[in-house]
């Protein structure tokens, strides 16, 4: 008689998440070494690409502190030169593009012109589109601008697209591009073609008029300031002729008020007494003194930064008292600091497009992520050969191969954490050590620490996203092995 053997066979046991961690914790403990060299790789592509996101981040705040304090320190200047120049027609239209989202400006203007505003707001955004296009077609290499318009520049690229036919090649040759992405959609291009020449006549009779209001300010300021120069007269004048002035300003549509004039003359009393200084050093007697005092000959930035040093308050005749001197002396470093950093903020900026980081600057990331990617695979297929034993007993006890799986992911998911927890700690350093060194104070002056978060999350989270993608394979054949085979490797 067959005796009836019964088996009994409990219920998987699943672990908890907690449970899971714990021994996710103690394998990383135990493989410490391998675990940091994955941490290592890590840190290296986070910190670059938190690098990379500061220093753009530095860049964009510290411009706009640079270019507010030009536009505060260069007032009288770019006032007196904005309400009696005459410039070009290409520099009008520059000076409107960046004007079109400016209410109060396109505002003031039509007061000055006597155009309608809704006219110069329509008028300014077709002047942003045509400079955008022309930068666009320069930026292309020659032989895709020769594909798509011939050897057509500037304006002529309008009135050339203006042709049906020339409109149906572009098109045709503009398909095989597909890499070229255009400013903005075909039918905005096409738009601007068509009514081009209007465009032209529109901004010619803009430019007219604008002179024509430059014309009759100067006219009646020739007559009110006897003929001088309008910001020598500003400085020497007394307060009710100033008012006058003013009000003929105001008169003419542009906008002045009592403070900022106020701000303008004293500005002008301090270019006024620089002017005056570098005259008289350059005067044939004063360089002479000058060649005598110092055995050299110098340029007048260079002799101006030395306006404090005790031979050349004698050169000039102790005509100037040493707090003047030391003011103007300030003034003219602090002038040159901002034209420094202004060229140097314009370098780095690239061209004038909307995207955060450069086409080079992303293609580098790309490659420092898939050399990390393939670092933290290798790293994880070395763990999981010497943890064959391991992962076979484990098999053996009960564990699931959802549950291989997991451990692996969330093992390389917390070094993903650690590694960019470092790295993107070392990486903002890296750039507040570098750009403080070339911008100086002015970084700090509007630290935008909520973009600087943002860009800290974001790298921590592709430390962890990069650790994730790149263990998925390992992971998922450390799930997969048999037991046996597992257990029969030495």
């Amino acid at each position: 008689m067959a005796i009836e053997r019964i088996i009994d066979v409990n219920k998987q046991q699943k672990l908890s998440l907690r449970k899971c961690l714990s021994l996710v914790m103690s394998g990383i403990a135990h493989r410490l070494l391998r675990s940091t060299l994955t941490m290592a790789v890590i840190l290296l592509a986070v910190a670059f690409f938190m690098a990379m996101l500061s220093e753009a981040t530095f860049i964009n705040s510290t411009n706009k502190t640079v270019n507010a304090a030009i536009t505060k320190y260069r007032e009288s200047a770019t006032f007196l030169n904005y309400i009696y120049s005459k410039p070009s027609e290409t520099l009008i239209a520059q000076e409107l593009a960046k004007i079109y989202r400016k209410r109060d400006a396109i505002e003031e203007r039509a007061k000055v012109t006597g155009i309608p505003a809704d006219q110069i707001e329509s008028l300014a955004l077709r002047c942003m589109w045509v400079n955008k296009y022309i930068n666009f077609f320069n930026s292309i290499d020659d032989f895709e601008r020769t594909r798509l318009v011939k050897r057509h520049t500037g304006s002529e690229i309008f009135r050339y697209l203006a042709g049906e036919k020339e409109w149906a090649a572009f098109l045709s040759a503009l398909d095989p591009f597909r890499n070229l992405k255009l400013p903005s959609d075909r039918e905005t291009l096409r738009s601007l073609a068509s009514g081009y020449e209007t465009f032209v006549k529109d901004l010619s009779s803009y430019t007219a008029k604008w002179y024509a209001a430059v014309d009759k300010l100067e006219s009646e300021s020739s007559a009110l300031t006897g003929g001088e120069k309008i910001n020598l007269w500003l400085v020497k004048s007394d307060p009710k002729a100033v008012e006058k002035w003013r009000a003929l300003v105001n008169n003419t549509g542009f906008r002045l008020e009592s403070e900022k004039l106020e701000r303008i003359c004293l500005q002008l009393k301090d270019y006024n007494l620089r002017d005056e200084i570098t005259a008289l050093l350059n005067t044939p007697e004063k360089k002479e003194s000058w060649k005598k005092a110092f055995q050299q000959r110098m340029k007048m930035d260079e002799k101006l930064n030395l306006l404090t040093d005790p031979r050349t308050v004698k050169i000039l005749d102790e005509k100037y008292s040493m707090e003047q001197l030391t003011f103007i002396s300030r003034m003219i470093k602090k002038d040159q600091l901002l034209n420094k950093l202004d060229k140097l903020l314009s370098g780095r900026k690239g061209d004038e497009t909307d995207s955060f980081l450069s086409g080079r600057q992303v293609f580098l990331l790309i490659i420092s992520f898939i050399v990390c990617m393939v670092g933290i695979a290798n790293a994880m297929l070395m763990s999981i050969t010497e943890r064959f034993r391991e992962i076979a007993t484990m098999k053996c006890l009960g564990a699931t191969d959802g549950y291989i799986l997991t451990q692996f992911m969330l093992e390389a998911m917390m070094q993903g954490m650690a590694g960019g927890l470092l790295g993107m700690c070392i990486g903002l350093l890296l750039a507040v050590i570098k750009n403080g060194l070339q911008l100086g104070t002015y970084m700090f002056a509007d630290i935008p620490v909520a973009n600087l978060g943002l860009c800290a999350f974001l790298s921590v989270m592709i430390g962890i996203v990069l650790a994730a993608i790149a263990s998925l394979y390992p992971s998922w054949a450390a799930s997969r092995m048999a037991p046996m085979e597992a257990m029969r490797i030495e």
